[in-house]
């Protein structure tokens, strides 16, 4: 794969994404999953972002895991 190949056109329509993350995940902390949220720039798209409370990086296999699910249960059926 070339460097064009993994590029990714943030200003481009895309399908909608769901971002999810964790309070105290250290992998890959609220600062950068907001970050990634707000490189993309296309104005009729939909990028959301839920950061669940207390919750570390392995967020469906944690208790009440189910919380989760139905939060994206939820979000895929309202978009």
């Amino acid at each position: 794969m070339t460097a064009k190949q993994g590029k990714i056109d943030f200003k481009k329509p895309h399908a909608p994404l769901l971002f999810i993350g964790g309070e105290k995940d250290n992998i890959t902390p609220a600062s950068l999953n907001r970050k990634n949220v707000k490189a993309y720039k296309h104005k009729d798209s939909i990028v959301d972002y839920k950061e669940f409370e207390g919750r570390t990086h392995i967020l469906c296999a944690q208790e009440n895991w189910e919380e989760i699910a139905a939060y994206i249960h939820n979000w895929i059926e309202t978009k």
